[in-house]
């Protein structure tokens, strides 16, 4: 099962993917800059050596912004299904004032 959700903050989108307990992020500016969707959680293990190598082309800021906190990883841990991350995601975009503009589920 895959969940999408697009949400918006001071017009700006992002997408956030669930699939199979694994969190990835995109927005329009890093997926053009990175390529893809980033690995949010579980924490990729490659993604600084990523950063590292690309010589720059990728800003250091994605080194901080791909590193969960330890509450982070501890919700995380506790989520069982891919439905109980989706409400953590929602409830914890909600605090920073995100707006849900659509969910799919497939």
């Amino acid at each position: 099962m895959t969940i999408k959700l697009l949400f918006e903050k001071q017009k700006v989108y992002f997408i956030i993917e669930i699939k199979d307990k694994t969190v990835f992020y995109w927005d329009k500016s890093s997926g053009s800059i990175w390529g893809s969707s980033l690995q949010y959680l579980p924490p990729d293990p490659n993604a600084k050596k990523k950063v590292i190598e690309s010589r720059n082309k990728i800003p250091a800021m994605f080194i901080d912004l791909l590193t969960a906190s330890e509450e982070d990883i501890k919700e995380y841990n506790s989520a069982k299904t891919d439905e109980e991350l989706r409400d953590i995601i929602l409830r914890d975009c909600k605090k920073n004032d995100c707006r849900l503009i659509d969910m799919q589920v497939k």
